[in-house]
C-alpha cells in the first residue's frame, strides 16, 4: 500500500505546483508601448531582462509550462540579437514566447521582424514543412490563447533576410490581453529551418507617426563616389496619410555633415518610401556614423523618430602587393587580427553575412594553412580581402592541397575554390579563376598561379569562395591553402628586401660592410645587373651582381666597397637595384634608412622600458630572420596577450617544418 499512497501524493503535488505556477506569474498590466529587441536575451533569461515576458512549452490553447523553451539567442545573421527556434528531423516543437498583459484599444498594433533560414547561422532560405507553423496568438483571459491573428506556414514563410510585419489588434479593444508567438512542428519533425523574430513593438497607433527606418545609401556593400547620395527609408507608421515629412541626417566620423530635406509626396499608412536627403561631396576615407531623424509636425509617437549609430566604411584602396598570407597565428576567428582588412563571410554566390565560418587554421604538410571542410551541400564560406588598386599584371599565387577523409578519395563534381572579384565595393561578384576537381589537387601542397585580368587601374576586392555547388556528391575532405600572394607579376622585376648590415650599433667605424638581401620578383632569370647604396648625400656606390637569380630566389650581396660611418652618430643610407627594363621600380629598394648609435646607459638613465606602443620609438630594435623562412618576429596588436597596452612583438612558429632561427635585438 505504500507505493500507491506515495504516487497519489506525487500527482497531487504536481497538480498543485502547476496551478501555483500560473498563479504566481506576474499579472501586472503593462502600459503601452512595449519594446523587445532581444539584445539582453541569452535563451533562458527572457523574464528577467524583459519583465512580464515569458517562455513556455506545450500545446495550445494553454501552454503546459511557463518556463524556458526551445527559443534561443541568435545573433549572427541580421546585425543584432534575435530569438530563434529550430525545426529539424528530431524532437517535438511546441514553443512559446508570451507577452505581458496590456489593455488593447481600437488602435493597438503589434509589429516585429521575422526571418526563416536553413540553419540559425546560415544565410540561406529555410523551408517549413506542411505541418510547421509559427502563429501569433492572443489570450483574452490568463494564458488561454484561443485567437490566432497571423500564422506563418509553407505558403507564406518569410525570407531569410527578414521582413517587418504589422498585426492589427483593434478587434480586442477594451480587453486586457496577451500576445504570443507559438512555434510548432505539428508533432511531426520533418523539416530543416530556423525561424527568427526580433524588434517586437506593441503600441497604440496615432494619427501622425513618421518613422525613421534605415539608411539605404550608402549601403554596406556600396562605394563612396565623388558625390555620394545619402538615401534614407522612412515609414508612415500612423493612421493617416502624411506628406512634407522633414528628415535630418547627421554624418559624423571621417566627415561632418548635417543634411536636411523633406519628402514632398503623400505616404499612405503602413507605406515605406526611399528618398535622397542630400549628398556628401568628395568624401574622405574613413569610418562614417549616420543618424536619421524625422521631424514631422504633430508626430504623436516620438519613440521611433531616430535611428542612430549606423556605420559605413569608405576604405582607402591599398597598393600591391598585399601582405603575403602564411596563416601563421590564424586559428578560427582571428583572420582580421592577423591580416587587417580581411574577414570571413558566408553565403551562396556572394558574401551575404560577415561572420565566423568553417575556415580555420591548421598545421599541414609542413606549413600553416587555412582550411575549410567540403561535405554535402553545406559549404558556402568566404575569405574576403581589403580593397586595393589592381594592375594589368595582377596575379594570385598560392599553394593548395586536399585532405580526404578515410572513406573518400575525390572532390565533388562541382566543388570549387573560386577566386572572386568585385569592382563595385562588394555589390556584385564575378569569378576570375577557380580550383576544381580538374586542377590536379593532391594531398601535398603544390603551387598555383592565376592571372586576374581585366581590372587594371580599378579599385577591387578579391575573395576566396569555397562552395560545394549544387550537386549533392558524397564528398568529405578538407581543402588547404597557404602562402597566398596577391601582387603584380612582371617579366623583369628585382629589388632589395632587407638591409642586413650595417644596423644601429653602439659604435660606428670607418670600414662598415654593407650587406643587402636581393630578390628576383620577375618571371625571367636575371644576372649581371647593378646594385647600389648611397650614404647620406654622397655619390652612390654602384656594383654589379654576377649571380643568376630565378623567379622568387634571393641572395645576400656583400658590397666590395666599405662604408665610412665614423665621425657622426647618425647616418642615412639608401639601397636599391638598377635592373634594366625593370617593370616595377616601386619595389627596387629601401630608402633613407636611419642608422644611429643606439646605446642606453642604465647607470645614468635608469630603467629601460619598451612596450612597443604607437607613441613609442623602437626604431633601434632589430629583427633578424636567421633562417630566411619568412616566419619571424613581428609587431602584433593584441591587447589580450600584451603585457601592457595594445601592442607586443610576437613570434609564431606553429610547427613550421624549418627549424626556427629568429632574433629580436634591442
Amino acid at each position: 500500500m505504500k507505493k500507491p499512497y506515495l504516487l497519489i501524493l506525487t500527482l497531487a503535488f504536481c497538480f498543485l505546483s502547476s496551478g501555483s505556477l500560473f498563479a504566481n506569474i506576474d499579472k501586472q498590466v503593462q502600459d503601452l508601448p512595449i519594446f523587445v529587441d532581444f539584445e539582453l536575451f541569452n535563451g533562458v533569461n527572457l523574464h528577467e531582462v524583459y519583465p512580464g515576458w515569458n517562455q513556455g512549452k506545450g500545446l495550445p490553447p494553454t501552454p503546459a509550462t511557463i518556463s524556458n523553451s526551445a527559443w534561443f539567442r541568435a545573433d549572427e545573421l541580421h546585425g543584432s540579437a534575435a530569438a530563434a527556434v529550430i525545426y529539424s528531423y528530431h524532437g517535438i516543437k511546441d514553443e512559446w514566447i508570451i507577452s505581458p498583459q496590456f489593455l488593447a484599444t481600437e488602435t493597438s498594433r503589434l509589429s516585429f521582424m521575422a526571418a526563416l533560414t536553413r540553419f540559425w547561422d546560415d544565410p540561406v532560405q529555410g523551408n517549413l514543412s506542411h505541418n510547421d507553423s509559427v502563429s501569433v496568438m492572443v489570450a483574452t483571459e490568463g494564458y488561454a490563447f484561443t485567437e490566432t491573428v497571423h500564422s506563418f506556414k509553407f505558403a507564406n514563410q518569410p525570407d531569410w533576410q527578414g521582413a517587418f510585419y504589422d498585426i492589427d489588434l483593434g478587434a480586442f479593444a477594451g480587453q486586457t490581453i496577451r500576445v504570443a508567438f507559438y512555434a510548432t512542428n505539428g508533432q511531426e519533425p520533418n523539416s530543416l529551418a530556423a525561424f527568427h523574430i526580433d524588434d517586437i513593438v506593441i503600441k497604440d497607433a496615432v494619427a501622425k507617426d513618421a518613422m525613421a527606418f534605415n539608411l539605404v545609401h550608402p549601403a554596406t556593400n556600396m562605394c563612396f563616389d565623388e558625390e555620394t547620395p545619402v538615401v534614407v527609408r522612412i515609414k508612415n507608421d500612423g493612421l493617416e496619410p502624411v506628406s512634407s515629412v522633414p528628415v535630418r541626417v547627421r554624418v559624423r566620423g571621417a566627415a561632418l555633415h548635417n543634411l536636411y530635406n523633406a519628402y514632398q509626396g503623400v505616404i499612405a499608412p503602413g507605406e515605406y518610401v526611399d528618398f535622397e536627403v542630400g549628398a556628401i561631396q568628395n568624401p574622405p576615407f574613413g569610418e562614417y556614423h549616420f543618424e536619421i531623424e524625422t521631424e514631422l509636425p504633430g508626430d504623436g509617437f516620438a519613440e521611433n523618430n531616430v535611428v542612430s549609430n549606423i556605420i559605413r566604411y569608405n576604405d582607402e584602396p591599398r597598393q600591391l602587393p598585399l601582405p603575403k598570407m602564411t596563416f601563421v597565428g590564424f586559428y578560427t576567428n582571428n583572420l582580421g587580427d592577423i591580416y587587417p582588412g580581411w574577414y570571413e563571410a558566408r553565403g551562396k554566390d556572394w558574401p551575404r553575412v560577415a561572420m565566423n565560418t568553417d575556415w580555420q587554421g591548421a598545421n599541414y604538410d609542413g606549413s600553416r594553412t587555412a582550411n575549410v571542410y567540403f561535405s554535402g551541400l553545406g559549404t558556402e564560406d568566404w575569405l574576403v580581402g581589403p580593397k586595393f588598386t589592381a594592375t594589368d599584371e595582377l596575379v594570385v599565387e598560392l599553394r593548395a592541397a586536399v585532405e580526404y577523409d578515410w572513406n573518400t578519395d575525390q572532390m565533388g563534381s562541382d566543388d570549387k575554390l573560386s577566386i572572386m572579384v568585385s569592382a563595385d565595393c562588394g555589390e556584385t561578384w564575378h569569378e576570375a579563376a577557380a580550383l576544381t576537381n580538374q586542377s590536379g589537387l593532391t594531398e601535398s601542397l603544390q603551387d598555383y598561379t592565376f592571372a586576374i585580368e581585366g581590372y587594371g587601374g580599378q579599385d577591387i576586392i578579391l575573395a576566396f569562395y569555397a562552395t560545394t555547388g549544387n550537386i549533392n556528391d558524397p564528398q568529405s575532405y578538407l581543402m588547404h591553402i597557404t602562402d597566398i600572394s596577391i601582387k603584380s607579376l612582371y617579366a623583369l622585376d628585382a629589388g632589395i628586401t632587407q638591409l642586413l648590415a650595417p644596423g644601429n650599433s653602439c659604435s660606428f667605424t670607418n670600414a662598415e660592410e654593407v650587406i643587402v638581401r636581393i630578390e628576383n620578383f620577375g618571371t625571367q632569370t636575371i644576372s649581371n645587373f647593378d646594385v647600389a647604396y648611397q650614404l647620406n648625400d654622397q655619390d652612390p656606390v654602384i656594383e654589379t651582381v654576377s649571380e643568376s637569380l630565378d623567379y622568387g630566389e634571393s641572395i645576400d650581396y656583400v658590397f666590395q666597397q666599405l662604408a665610412d660611418l665614423s665621425g657622426d652618430t647618425q647616418h642615412s643610407i639608401s639601397v636599391y637595384t638598377m635592373l634594366e627594363n625593370d617593370g616595377n621600380p616601386e619595389n627596387d629598394g629601401l630608402y633613407d634608412i636611419q642608422l644611429r648609435l643606439s646605446s642606453f646607459d642604465l647607470a645614468t638613465e635608469g630603467v629601460y622600458f619598451m612596450s612597443f606602443e604607437e607613441d613609442e620609438d623602437f626604431a633601434d630594435w632589430h629583427v633578424e630572420d636567421g633562417n630566411n623562412d619568412g616566419i619571424t618576429w613581428g609587431l602584433v596588436q593584441d591587447g589580450q596577450h600584451a603585457n601592457s597596452g595594445e601592442y607586443s612583438f610576437a613570434y609564431f612558429s606553429n610547427q613550421s617544418s624549418v627549424p626556427s632561427n629568429d632574433w629580436l635585438f634591442s
